[in-house]
């Protein structure tokens, strides 16, 4: 029996599962199903991002299907199993395995499994993905006219995607970390001195009203930027981000998959943060080789 991966997180986790399941039905020769019935819900003052299965607005491979809700009960006892399992002992069975919280242990999956949980945060699905030319950019089924017409002027204008992650973090900033803004502005300095120039930049965030008056009149003194409201909904801001030359992304897999999912020339410099994260530990595998690190700023009143 093929196992079933759990949904988690946001839209930017739940392509990190996707690409695990679609990795794994390749490897075993089986259709993977993903069940969304428990994919976290958003609290309020949180990310715009709704927390819910978004994935399920994005057209996907066939070898890994969604789940209806409530399709397979035994999906539901074996979340709160693995649930039950954690909370007293901190590990799955090896029927129930756990593919680490942010990449940070296994890899194969058991099998013995039935339901996989875990965040899958590795560049290394991807990549084999890709490697074996068996990997379609999971677009939406629909894209707005409002995100079509800013992908085209983020193209037209050789756009820096540039990633302020905020809401959600700033209740986490003990170990997450909010980015501050000098590692912003060195990492488009970075950018700018790798490639030799630098397009417009179109700054994306759950919290635009901080970045207007924050960061915008800060980095606005060196180049050319532009906030962007939040769209209708983030497969629809994903698409649009993923448009872009180069990246600087926030310590968020939402912005880790706007600079992957891009379609452009493989010239494109993405930065990213380092460390990742403020305390928490964790895995390199997440960044190819070709990204740029920069230097983390944390806010100090985060």
């Amino acid at each position: 029996m093929a196992p079933t991966f759990k949904l988690m997180g946001g839209l930017g986790n739940q392509l990190f599962v996707y690409s695990a399941a679609l990795y794994h039905a390749i490897e075993s020769g089986q259709t993977v199903s993903i069940d969304p019935q428990f994919a976290a819900g958003a609290s309020k003052g949180g990310n715009h991002h709704n927390l819910s299965s978004s994935l399920q607005k994005l057209h996907l491979d066939p070898r890994v299907r969604l789940a209806k809700p409530l399709e397979n009960p035994m999906n539901a006892a074996l979340n709160f199993l693995s649930d039950v399992r954690l909370r007293l002992f901190a590990k799955e069975s090896g029927l129930l395995p756990t593919h680490g919280d942010c990449g940070g242990m296994g890899e194969a999956v058991s099998d013995k499994a039935l339901y996989v949980r875990g965040y899958f945060q590795r560049h290394k699905y991807l990549e084999g993905l890709k490697r074996r030319q068996e990997w379609t950019t999971p677009q939406p089924k629909t894209i707005t006219s409002e995100a079509h017409e800013l992908g085209l002027r983020i193209v037209d204008q050789k756009g820096v995607i540039l990633h302020v992650r905020r809401g959600d973090y700033t209740s986490l900033g003990s170990s997450f970390g909010v980015l501050g803004p000098t590692y912003y502005l060195r990492a488009l300095e970075s950018i700018e001195q790798s490639s030799g120039e630098l397009g417009k930049v179109f700054i994306f965030s759950d919290e635009p009203s901080y970045v207007k008056t924050v960061m915008a009149p800060m980095l606005s003194k060196s180049f050319d930027v532009e906030v962007i409201k939040p769209m209708s909904s983030p497969e629809q801001d994903l698409y649009a981000m993923s448009q872009g030359s180069s990246f600087v992304l926030a310590n968020s897999s939402f912005s880790w998959w706007a600079a992957n999912l891009n379609s452009g020339p493989d010239t494109s410099v993405v930065a990213y943060p380092q460390p990742w994260f403020r305390t928490s530990k964790f895995s390199n595998d997440l960044f190819p080789e070709s990204w740029l690190p920069v230097k983390s700023d944390w806010n100090s009143d985060d």
